[in-house]
This record gives C-alpha cells, sequence and structure tokens, in this order.
C-alpha cells in the first residue's frame, strides 16, 4: 500500500539545501493526501518499459544555445543597420529634391547666355571667310 500526495505547483517548494528530486510545500492545508492505496503493479511495470533516462550534456546545450543567440543578434544587427542605411538614403534624396542646387542648373545644350553667344561670335570673327560664304549666309539671313 502506497500514499499518494497532489499538492498543486504553486504549492511546491525548493532550496538550496534540499537533495535532487526532494520538494517541500509552502502551505500543508493546500496539499492532498490519498492514503493507503493499493499499488497497481500493471501500471508500474508499463511506467518502467517506457522510461528513458536521457544524458544531458549541458555545457554543449549551452555552447549551441549562444552561438544560436549570437548568430540571431549579428543578423537582426545587420537588418538594423541596412534599415538605416537605407533610411538615411532616402532622407538624403528628400533632401536633394527639396534643395535649390538643382533648381538653377542649365543644360548648355538647351539654352545658351549672352556670354556664351559673345565667345561664339568671337571664333566666328577670327574665323576668315570666302566672298561666296558670306553671300550665302546673306542670302540665307534675307530669305
Amino acid at each position: 500500500k502506497v500514499d499518494i500526495v497532489y499538492p498543486p505547483w504553486a504549492n511546491l517548494k525548493k532550496t538550496q539545501d534540499m537533495d535532487v528530486g526532494q520538494v517541500g510545500f509552502k502551505d500543508r492545508k493546500n496539499v492532498k493526501f490519498v492514503r493507503h492505496v493499493a499499488k497497481d503493479k500493471e501500471a508500474v511495470k508499463r511506467l518502467e518499459k517506457t522510461k528513458t533516462e536521457k544524458q544531458v550534456k549541458l555545457a554543449e546545450e549551452r555552447q549551441l544555445r549562444d552561438r544560436e543567440m549570437t548568430s540571431i543578434r549579428k543578423r537582426e544587427e545587420a537588418e538594423r543597420k541596412a534599415k538605416e542605411k537605407e533610411e538615411m538614403e532616402r532622407l538624403a534624396e528628400e533632401k536633394k529634391l527639396k534643395s535649390y542646387e538643382t533648381l538653377f542648373q542649365v543644360d548648355s545644350d538647351k539654352y545658351t547666355t549672352n556670354k556664351d553667344n559673345q565667345q561664339k561670335q568671337a571664333v566666328g570673327a577670327s574665323k576668315k571667310r570666302t566672298p561666296e560664304e558670306v553671300k550665302a549666309m546673306e542670302e540665307d539671313f534675307f530669305m
């Protein structure tokens, strides 16, 4: 015959000076006892058959977990930096669009200034033309 104890999990008490597998109770009144229960040998045999003891290597598991956490942290940091870089590029582009620097840039193929025209005329004036070229230019001008 066996005594069975049913404590709620919140009522369990474990201190440093207790042995492995030993537990206490915070409140003895909050524990149910079933006394003198006949042992079910078939249930015990089934439990013994399915019982597995696993060798736990805590140091290796800790190192593996630490490596995984480090890789996750590095990946998150890289993603954060990439987002910051994209944000900085976007802000720089917005600032560039809002600035007046590009507003007054003149495309030299489309527009000319008086200074440019004077330089072109000076270059054209220094070039000697034949009388036939001058007559052709005058005819084109008056037509």
